[in-house]
């Protein structure tokens, strides 16, 4: 089923440059993002790779992993470089799975 439902998104008249200029990037997760200053950084950085891969599902645009992990590690350039030794793709990998099982 997952399969199938994404050999349906077949959409590629968008693009971007990074996470500012992203039609799939919320901007109010990122505002949340860059405000957190105890914790919460990994759980609002996973939400905001759901946020795109939901986002970009929607629209039906065949996000890849490697987008979305370029995505957020182009907003941890800007908040820090906590991400640097993480598997943002493995991650991202996920959170696309975990749309296509939601949807």
């Amino acid at each position: 089923i997952i399969e199938h439902r994404k050999s349906k998104s077949v959409n590629q008249d968008y693009k971007w440059t990074g996470y500012r200029d992203c039609e799939f990037v919320s901007k109010e997760l990122v505002t949340e993002y860059m405000n957190l200053s105890t914790s919460g950084w990994y759980h609002t950085m996973y939400r905001i790779m759901v946020s795109i891969a939901a986002n970009a599902i929607r629209k039906q645009y065949p996000i890849t992993p490697h987008e979305i992990a370029t995505l957020c590690k182009d907003l941890d350039n800007d908040t820090g470089q906590w991400y640097d030794n993480r598997p943002l793709e493995k991650e991202a990998e996920r959170a696309i799975e975990f749309v296509y099982r939601s949807i």
